[in-house]
């Protein structure tokens, strides 16, 4: 007797029927966040190992980031902190 109770107060529950279509489409926030992560990947590998040489945080090192990407732009600064191809690569961009 028990899903005969529930369904006749969930049907009870509402006074009009919804009318119109409702549209369902997939969760962006999650790929929102994927992306964003994927796009922050090399920022954060660079900023790690900038922060290990310096001696500061990886959060300091990526609130400054856009200050010392400068900097990074020396090849011995580059070749110091072992960046390989795609670090120096996103460096110029």
């Amino acid at each position: 007797y028990q899903n005969f109770l529930m369904s006749a107060g969930i049907s009870a529950a509402k006074k009009e029927a919804k009318l119109g279509f409702t549209r369902y489409k997939r969760p962006e926030r999650i790929l929102k966040i994927w992306l964003m992560n994927r796009k922050q990947e090399q920022k954060k590998s660079i900023a790690k190992k900038y922060a290990y040489h310096c001696h500061i945080s990886v959060k300091r090192a990526m609130k400054d980031f856009p200050i010392f990407r400068i900097i990074l732009q020396n090849e011995k600064i580059q070749k110091h902190l072992n960046l390989n191809e795609k670090e120096v690569e996103f460096l110029k961009n």
